[in-house]
């Protein structure tokens, strides 16, 4: 089923009835966010999968951000199905059996040095490109402090070749020569406000990710994306720090909407964020998974008239942050047993006793569709993807070793070299001095 891409406006979720059975589908209209929500083992990670096969077959970017599992579930993507639950609903489905061409990208965080590792993109961060939304996160600031402000300026004053050592050579006076350390330098700015700088960014000082904006590692969304045939999954499974990555996927996130606003991406995108609770939390532990709500929010509503589309999922739509959960205008509810859940959504739909009954008796690979077109509010069923999905105790490494051995690769020798060059950056500033 192939649609013309450059009418991407026409492009959304239909349902069809196939067989006696209604399925959802690929066609041509307006867009929309779509929000997955079910238990465990209600097949939601099945159905985003075929989603994301739908909108790839009608010519979107499809760009898999992982949140909470970070264990390269999308990657199964590469893999034709063996299980024979799944051989037999393709051919119920009068479906052949596919494997899709994936790309995996990960920040140059955590990467193991000591194994060989699936083809991975190992990527770093432009300086110049933290912009005043991203600084605001890392600051969990939603207002422009007098500190967040001093660090923008700073950054937007940086040169192309100018470093993480540089930015903070601009905000401090003294003699480095006469310190062990270039962060002991008295601060140019206020001490309040270099105080605050540093309490933020000193996560990245002994992390070789934050680099000059003409660094050859730097991410190129632009060119990234360039390619539609593959899966872009961006993993950020060795990395530790939750808060680093919730930026890594801000980061990317604003990449593309400023790639599509400035027409550098002419395709339309599907972004996919598993776990959305895991970003988006309703009751946040830290204050900058506040922040990020907020920026998810805002992100939602702008990329919507950019010919971006959002696919998440979720185990409980409670759990998700009020905001970001009304951003999604169609979600598709598999089975629950969690009573607040089905109180929640009881409400929402205006069900009866008997309505809500059928709700807890919902089938394997069935889902409650709510949507802002009445017409297609109600149970239906939907096609599983044709290529695999993670089954219970399979390792994506050892699988993809196994079919893909050629694609095997140790990096080692390139973290070592972004390594030595940050080093290099820092010893550049303070032989300067």
């Amino acid at each position: 089923m192939m649609q013309n891409w450059r009418n991407p406006k026409k492009l959304k979720m239909i349902i069809k009835e196939i067989d006696g059975v209604r399925k959802l589908l690929a066609d041509e209209d307006e867009q929309n966010h779509i929000l997955i929500v079910g238990q465990t083992g209600s097949t939601k990670t099945l159905l985003l999968n075929r989603l994301a096969e739908e909108y790839h077959s009608i010519g979107y970017i499809v760009v898999h951000i992982e949140s909470a599992k970070s264990n390269l579930e999308p990657g199964w993507s590469a893999f034709e199905p063996t299980a024979k639950y799944h051989l037999d609903k393709l051919k119920f489905q009068n479906e052949k059996s596919n494997k899709q061409e994936i790309r995996i990208y990960h920040p140059n965080i955590g990467v193991p040095a000591y194994k060989k590792v699936p083809e991975t993109q190992i990527y770093t961060l432009s300086i110049k490109k933290l912009d005043r939304l991203l600084i605001s996160f890392l600051f969990e600031e939603s207002s422009e402090s007098s500190s967040i402000s001093i660090l923008n300026n700073e950054i937007e004053q940086l040169k192309k070749s100018e470093s993480f050592f540089d930015l903070f050579l601009k905000l401090k006076k003294g003699n480095s020569k006469e310190e062990k350390d270039l962060f002991s330098l008295k601060s140019q700015a206020t001490s309040i406000n270099f105080n605050t700088i540093l309490n933020y960014l000193s996560r990245f000082r002994d992390q070789p990710i934050l680099m000059p904006d003409n660094y050859e590692k730097n991410l190129d969304i632009v060119k990234s994306l360039s390619n539609q045939k593959p899966y872009h999954i961006f993993s950020n499974r060795w990395v530790n720090d939750e808060k680093l990555k919730s930026l890594f996927t801000l980061y990317i996130i604003s990449e593309i909407r400023k790639a599509k606003q400035s027409g550098k991406i002419k395709r339309p995108v599907l972004i996919i964020l598993d776990e959305l609770k895991s970003i988006a939390n309703a009751s946040p532990l830290f204050s900058h998974n506040k922040i990020l709500s907020k920026i998810l929010t805002e992100n939602l509503s702008i990329m919507r008239s950019l010919s971006v589309n959002f696919l998440a999922s979720s185990q409980l739509y409670n759990d998700i942050d009020s905001s970001v959960r009304q951003s999604f205008s169609e979600v598709l509810y598999g089975k629950s047993t969690a009573l607040n859940e089905i109180q929640t959504i009881s409400q929402i739909l205006g069900l009866d006793s008997f309505g809500r009954r059928l709700f807890t008796e919902l089938e394997y690979n069935q889902f409650y569709f709510l949507s802002q077109d009445s017409k297609k509010i109600g149970i239906l069923n939907a096609h599983l993807p044709r290529h695999a999905n993670q089954e219970r105790g399979e390792i994506f490494d050892k699988l993809f070793g196994k079919q893909f051995p050629d694609k095997m690769k140790n990096y080692k020798e390139e973290t070592k070299k972004i390594m030595n060059d940050f080093k290099m950056q820092e010893e550049r500033v303070r032989g300067s001095l």
